[in-house]
């Protein structure tokens, strides 16, 4: 029994050892750190931002030979329209010089920022959303923006992004009513993209975003739940390539700007739903009443949809692959399959709390045994 305790013991330790995430790289204090500080304070680009107040700085350990130095600038003294500029510098020191890369970010700001301002504060986009929201608080930081972006933020969620570099609105999260309404000022092609405005009048819109993605500059997305955003309806378009990607619109619905749906509903109805012996028809009564399209890769298609059915026996789903040439393919009625909802455990750490369970159990049946055996009989006292 002890020999079998002691491998379960050893597997345990085993499993402990996969589950533990990867340590983080090796950082060692750094044993000047005012030699670091007088780097950076008497560096030609602190210099060029004499009219910041710096608020702290502060020296990290060293990782792999790199020292950074962390400069919290602020000034309120710059700005025409009252607002406040935190500038967050962080300066990275090799073989004490700056590394060329973090250089190039820090030369753009500390010579441009003046230029900088002055267009980020006449973007009348920005103007209408600093009035709508109240915020005066201007954020830029170097550590993770190798573009160079001023942000915006904190109103109830609501918050922009603006490329200094490329003089225009890249990324925001609206939730304010006011901003949502009037998302063209922000981006003013969206009042021609029939799709889009479909959406916004049969939806009423909770939340909106725009964002960059891997397959495109940036995209458009309106979501008709501000807390659970892809729990009801939503619509995922491509502003560069003019299409959708993803969306999930509801049938009680007219959707004339979508064709692809009522293409999908005819052929499921002709095709598929009138020989299958389950009884399933098109759910037309939420929850159960939705088209999903997952993933368009093109303008053109194909298009990937999955539409909500009523059965017999449950609620199902039915899909198709609707082709360039108005054909079809992959039609069927989805097999009933339950995904698990998203787990913050690795696979380790099911194993982990599995074999915790083993061990516990044998401990249960060998306690069980010892109890069942009989008692040794008593020696006559000499």
């Amino acid at each position: 029994m002890k020999y079998w305790l002691f491998v379960f013991i050893f597997i345990l330790l085993t499993l402990n050892a996969s589950a533990t995430p990867p340590s983080a790289p090796p950082c060692t204090l750094v044993d000047n750190p005012q030699f670091y500080q007088d780097l950076a304070l008497s560096s030609r680009i602190y210099s060029d931002l004499q009219a910041f107040e710096l608020k702290n700085i502060s020296v990290g350990c060293s990782t792999y030979g790199t020292v950074p130095v962390t400069l919290n600038l602020e000034s309120s003294q710059i700005s025409a329209i009252g607002l406040t500029y935190h500038f967050k510098l962080i300066f990275s020191y090799r073989d004490g010089k700056l590394y060329q890369g973090n250089e190039v970010g820090l030369v753009q700001i500390s010579r441009g920022y003046t230029g900088f301002i002055q267009a980020f504060e006449n973007n009348q986009a920005i103007k209408f959303f600093i009035t709508t929201t109240g915020l005066k608080d201007v954020h830029y930081s170097n550590q993770f923006d190798s573009e160079g972006h001023f942000t915006l933020g904190g109103y109830e969620g609501s918050s922009l992004s603006y490329s200094f570099v490329k003089n225009s609105i890249d990324q925001f999260v609206f939730v304010h009513p006011l901003l949502i309404i009037n998302v063209d000022k922000f981006i003013p092609s969206v009042s021609n993209i029939p799709k889009v405005n479909e959406y916004r009048l049969n939806i009423p819109i909770k939340r909106v975003e725009l964002t960059p993605s891997a397959l495109t500059s940036s995209q458009l997305s309106l979501f008709g739940n501000k807390e659970c955003p892809t729990c009801d309806s939503f619509l995922v378009y491509d502003l560069q390539n003019n299409m959708p990607r993803s969306y999930l619109l509801p049938h009680t619905l007219t959707w004339k700007a979508f064709p692809e749906i009522a293409t999908a509903h005819k052929i499921m109805r002709e095709s598929l739903l009138n020989k299958d012996t389950r009884s399933c028809v098109i759910g037309q009564d939420l929850p159960f009443a939705y088209t999903r399209l997952d993933s368009q890769e093109s303008p053109s298609g194909p298009y990937y949809l999955h539409v909500s059915l009523l059965c017999s026996d449950m609620s199902r789903t039915a899909s198709v692959q609707l082709n360039v040439d108005n054909t079809y393919q992959n039609l069927r009625i989805e097999e009933d399959v339950v995904y698990p909802k998203s787990s913050q455990f690795s696979v380790g750490y099911y194993l982990l709390f599995g074999t915790l369970g083993i061990i516990f159990l044998i401990f249960i049946i060998w306690i069980i045994k010892k109890r069942r055996q009989p008692p040794l009989p008593i020696q006559p006292s000499r």
